[in-house]
Formats: structure tokens, C-alpha cells, sequence
């Protein structure tokens, strides 16, 4: 029996997003990207995993946000403004989300008392992620700030019982998550599998806990 990953679906927003705005999306596809206005934008994942990357006034890219099932994320979820040119969003596996306009979204969920105590769990779970992130892109080491991204990742989609994280990653997508040079990320992967920690499927790679 596999683990369940972080997330559990929510029924209760399938009753908020309509059905029409819902979208199947392969795997590593854009759902928004650098300079695209989605500030009015909130979206539902319905069924899968996607990781929001943001790149800094320098070019330095990290990730910032790992949505799963029943998660709600964009670029201007909660009252923080972030630049819009500041952050994408991209499935890591098939992904089905929904989406609505912002205004519409937080005057639904705000009048309404169980809306409205489910969002304040979204952003409390969204926050303690960032937070997380950061403390792992803070670290000087790559070694490190890679090995750190990989096991948030296994925390939040799980693992199956042979302790591999269920949600695989390409080497270009990690590269951009750690804003990590692709060289640097192959000599750190080939050292991680020496040592057990990762198993790599041609650019696929896959955390072991």
C-alpha cells in the first residue's frame, strides 16, 4: 500500500471552481510563466503535482510553492503582491486543475464560514512550505540545497513502500527549482545514486528515503 501524499482532495472546492474551467495537462507544461498576467487567477488541483519557481531581479530561479491535490495556489493567492513577472507554475506529472477569477474566488470564500476556514488552512500549509523552501535554498551547500528540494518533495507528495518519492523530476526541471548550474547538478546526482540516496531513470530522478 502506497503512502498518501501530503494532500488530500477537497471536495469542497469542487463545489467553488466550475467544471468548464477545468484543464488535462501533460506533464512539464507551462500553466503560467514569466511576465504573464495571472494576478487575477486562482487555481484548484483536481488531480496532480505542480511546482511554482520563482526567478529573482538577477535571474536566479528557486522554488517557491509544490501544489498536490485539493491545493489551491497563483501567483497572487493570499494579499502578498508578487510581481507577475516573477513566477511560473509547471506540472510535474499529468495534472488536472481548475481555475477562477480572483475577485469572484475570495468573495465566495470569504462569505461563506466553512470557505473561508479551509483557505485559511490553504495558506497556512502554503506559508509553512515557503518557509520550508527557503530554509533549504538558504543552505550554501548544492549538494545540500539539492538533496533538500528532493526530500520536500518526497514530504509532500509521499513516498510508496520502498521509501521512493512518488513524484519523479527531470534534471532540467530541478536544475530551474534550484537555480543550480546543469553541470553542478550532474556531478551532485552522480554522487547522490554512489551513495544510494537517488535512483536516476535517463534525466528522471527519484528521491530514496
Amino acid at each position: 500500500m502506497q503512502n498518501s501524499n501530503r494532500y488530500s482532495s477537497n471536495p469542497i472546492w469542487l463545489s467553488v471552481f466550475p467544471e468548464e474551467s477545468r484543464s488535462a495537462l501533460p506533464r512539464e507544461c507551462e500553466i503560467f510563466t514569466l511576465g504573464e498576467s495571472t494576478d487575477d487567477v486562482v487555481y484548484f488541483v483536481e488531480h496532480g503535482a505542480v511546482v511554482e519557481i520563482r526567478t529573482d531581479h538577477v535571474g536566479t530561479s528557486h522554488a517557491v510553492g509544490l501544489s498536490g491535490p485539493g491545493t489551491l495556489f497563483g501567483s497572487r493567492l493570499g494579499a502578498t503582491l508578487i510581481s507577475r513577472t516573477s513566477v511560473r507554475a509547471t506540472t510535474l506529472i499529468e495534472t488536472v486543475v481548475r481555475s477562477m477569477n480572483r475577485s469572484v474566488f475570495l468573495h465566495t470564500t470569504l462569505g461563506d464560514p466553512e470557505l473561508a476556514r479551509a483557505y485559511m488552512v490553504q495558506l497556512a500549509r502554503r506559508l509553512e512550505l515557503v518557509r520550508q523552501l527557503s530554509a533549504v535554498c538558504s543552505t550554501g551547500d548544492s549538494g545540500q540545497h539539492i538533496l533538500g528540494v528532493l526530500h520536500t518533495v518526497a514530504n509532500v507528495f509521499g513516498v510508496d513502500d520502498a521509501g521512493t518519492s512518488m513524484i519523479p523530476l527531470p534534471s532540467s526541471l530541478l536544475e530551474r527549482m534550484t537555480g543550480t548550474p546543469h553541470r553542478i547538478i550532474d556531478l551532485t546526482l552522480s554522487e547522490l545514486r554512489s551513495n544510494g540516496l537517488v535512483e536516476l531513470d535517463r534525466d528522471t530522478i527519484r528521491w530514496i528515503v
